[in-house]
Order: C-alpha cells, then structure tokens, then sequence
C-alpha cells in the first residue's frame, strides 16, 4: 500500500526590502529626508524587519554609522549626516548643540571634529564613537522645528563658550552667533537663565546693554572695568578730530593731558594699515600718543590696562595716581 503525503502549506509573510525596485517609497522618502541616514526603528516602523538594516551592511548597499543607524548608500559620510545619525541615535528628545550646531546654521565656517548632542538630565545615553558627545543638562532647552533636531543658537554658542579657552574665544562666539541672530537680546536672555556659566563675567560684559552714551559695549566694558575701577581720568568719548587731511573719529581723547585711547572690538590680530597711520600721525602731528585696546585687554586684564593707562597720564604729566581695585593689583603702587 503506497501512502501518498500531502505537501505541508508553509505560511508566508511578505516583508519589505528596501534595497528592491519597488521598495518600499517611504523608506527611500523617510531617508532622502534625512539626508540618506535612517534608524532600525524608523525601518522596524515603515514595515521592514528587525535585521533588514543590518542584512544591507552586510551587502555592502548601506553602511553603519552608529548603532542601528544606517546611511543608505555606501558613499563618504558628511558631517550633516552625522549629526543626523547622532540625532536619530541618541533618541527623540535629544538636539545638536554646540559648535556643530553653529556649522549647521553656517555661523562657523568649519565642521568641529565633534558633535555635541545634549540630552535631558533624566535621560542616560552612551556615545559609542569618539566624534559624538553627549551630554545631560538641567537647563531647560528649546527645540526648534529644524531638521535635524537642534537647539537655538543661542543655547549653542553658550556651550561653546564652556570649553573656550581665552577672553576673545568667548568674544567671537559671542559677537559672530549675535551678528547671525540680528540681535544680543536672545543671548543675553539665555546666559541670564544659566545658574553655572563659565566666563560669566565676560559673557554679560559683552552682552550687557549700552548705557550712559557709549557707543558700544566694549566702550561701556572699558569704562567700567579701567577707568572707573581704578579712578583713572576719563577722556571725552567719541571725538571728530583732523588727522592730516582727514577728519577722524578718536574714541577716547583727554585734551588736558594729550593722550588718545582707541578701542578695537574686532576680533583680528593686529592692527589694520589705517589704524597704524592714524596712530604714527597722532603722535608725530600733534603730540599725543595712542593706546590702543582689544577685547582681551579689556576683559581678560582689566587692571594691566588700567596700569598702561596710568603710565600713559603719567607720563604726559597727570600729577595723580590710580586706586587698586584689589589687594593684587598693580595700579597706583609706583
């Protein structure tokens, strides 16, 4: 007797390739989106299974760029994608911040070798890669609706001023991100919020507002901070003058004592060639040497300043003498 065996009906479930010519068109949508950079959760949720994202590394179509986070072709990776990797990565309420944050929004010209990534401070994610910084905050933090997530540039250049290393860092990042913004108010509301902020001194110095007829805040700074800290002299401000046959704006000019005091709020190294013929015919023309000041001086030593500028007077004939501000400064000892 022969027994005849029916074929057992195997039950097969279609899943989606995403790599096949009639993928899926959201999966390629979701990724063009996102700059080609896609999530295994966002895949698991446009219908693909679990290891589909990893089945196509494998192939050598896409490529990881972190864990569970994939690139859908096999091309250089560039910094906007990773930071979109870095996003998806460490989750929904996370944002770029920081210096590559600033790349995106081209305030900086350069793409940092790290992209900070700042999480909320009940939330726990491990970089696995040495490019990608994640940090906690307690600091409330706005996401805009920008893609990938981010946050305001304000927030962004205050975290970058944390790991600035000089006086005029924390000037540029100041100054440049309040030049994209179009005004210092956002900053200045933002540095207000922060109970721990490095360089706080410097940071509400440049963004504290104009007061008492200066012209700028490194003016007001310098007026504060040199001068009246140290009861020094104060010259007129913002004085037209002819300098050879020019007419010329001196920012600070003592006619008592000769004596001229330029500020240069631009962040550059040395002096332009007309600073240097305005300075030379000054001194040759009519007697009155100029000093002349930048951010750092102001800010970073206000009181080796205020010492320079006591010599300056001194040295024209000022019979005075400055005040020490602290036990440790100079001013006013000899």
């Amino acid at each position: 007797m022969t027994t005849t065996t029916e074929p057992t009906r195997l039950s097969v479930t279609l899943v989606r390739d995403p790599t096949a010519s009639d993928a899926p068109r959201d999966v390629r949508a979701l990724a063009r989106r996102q700059n080609g950079v896609i999530s295994r959760e966002q895949l698991v949720e446009l219908g693909v299974r679990p290891n589909g994202g990893r089945d196509q590394v494998v192939s050598g179509r896409w490529q990881r760029i972190l864990p569970g986070v994939y690139l859908t072709n096999s091309g250089e990776v560039s910094f906007r994608q990773r930071c979109w990797a870095a996003s998806l990565y460490a989750g929904p309420e996370a944002a770029i911040t920081g210096a590559a944050s600033a790349y995106l929004d081209r305030i900086i010209d350069s793409p940092p070798r790290t992209v900070d990534v700042v999480v909320p401070h009940d939330r726990r994610v491990i970089s696995p890669e040495d490019w990608l910084a994640i940090r906690q905050t307690r600091r409330p933090f706005i996401v805009p609706d920008r893609r990938p997530a981010q946050t305001t540039t304000s927030f962004a250049a205050l975290v970058r001023t944390q790991s600035a290393t000089s006086t005029d860092e924390v000037v540029a990042i100041l100054t440049e991100t309040a030049r994209a913004d179009g005004t210092a108010a956002h900053l200045r509301a933002e540095a207000t919020a922060w109970n721990r902020l490095r360089w706080r001194a410097v940071v509400m110095a440049v963004l504290a507002p104009e007061e008492e007829g200066h012209e700028s805040i490194l003016e007001w700074s310098f007026t504060r901070l040199v001068l009246r800290a140290h009861h020094l002299p104060e010259p007129r401000r913002q004085v037209w003058v002819r300098t050879g046959r020019q007419q010329v704006r001196v920012d600070g000019l003592d006619d008592t004592w000769g004596l001229r005091i330029e500020l240069d709020g631009r962040i550059h190294e040395g002096k332009t060639a007309e600073d240097i013929w305005r300075d030379n015919e000054a001194t040759v023309t009519y007697g009155q040497p100029t000093l002349r000041f930048r951010w750092r001086h102001v800010l970073g030593s206000p009181c080796s300043s205020a010492l320079l500028v006591e010599r300056g007077y001194r040295m024209r004939g000022w019979p005075g003498r400055g005040t020490p501000c602290r036990p440790d400064c100079p001013v006013g000892r000899s």
